[in-house]
């Protein structure tokens, strides 16, 4: 019973701080999302070095922003990051970019 409430208490806490607007005033926005994830896998401990437990880490950030650049026209952006180590991917990779622009009721390009 104790591991269930710790692990519902982390993913509640891991759950409720993934985004914020750090800036917004006059039409312009800056935000930042992001999540930090530890997972632990147990092994197989018949062999030593076979299947031993590890620890596998993994890191999301993103950073985002819109202005308004005429009466009917903003600008927007944003951008997101994957790291991983531990799980044999050892890596710093894109994962999501963009640039367009919102024409407010007609859509975003």
């Amino acid at each position: 019973m104790k591991k269930s409430l710790l692990a519902l208490a982390v993913v509640a806490v891991a759950a409720s701080a993934n985004a914020a607007t750090v800036y917004d005033k006059d039409g312009t926005s800056l935000t930042l999302d992001g999540r930090v994830q530890s997972v632990f896998y147990s092994g197989n401990h018949n062999k030593a070095g076979e299947n031993d437990s590890s620890i596998n880490n993994s890191s999301r950030f993103g950073i985002g922003g819109k202005t308004q650049i005429t009466d009917w026209v903003a600008g927007l952006g944003y951008a997101q990051w994957d790291t991983s180590d531990g799980d044999n991917r050892d890596n710093f990779s894109a994962r999501d970019q963009y640039v367009g622009a919102d024409f407010g009721e007609f859509g975003l390009l």
